[in-house]
């Protein structure tokens, strides 16, 4: 299972990539103005490390979740309601 730091890392280093090009594509289409792209990639960059941090833990949950049911260890929504 990835760390909450390492599933930090991953965020991060993914979304400078994603961010410089979101940038670039803004600052081609959009005037050819550094603020504007500068801005617009600032804004992305913020909503998608949350929301690809929260994605990445979602899945190890589930990941969890099938390991524990091979095992016997969890039996779906039954469980979840007792």
């Amino acid at each position: 299972m990835d760390s909450y730091i390492r599933s930090s890392a991953k965020s991060a280093t993914y979304r400078v990539a994603g961010s410089a090009i979101t940038a670039a594509i803004v600052f081609l289409f959009g005037g050819r103005r550094a603020g504007v792209s500068i801005g617009a990639a600032a804004i992305d960059a913020l909503l998608k490390v949350g929301l690809y941090f929260f994605h990445e833990r979602i899945w190890e949950c589930l990941h969890l979740i099938r390991l524990a049911e091979k095992i016997g260890g969890f039996h779906g929504a039954r469980a979840l309601e007792s």
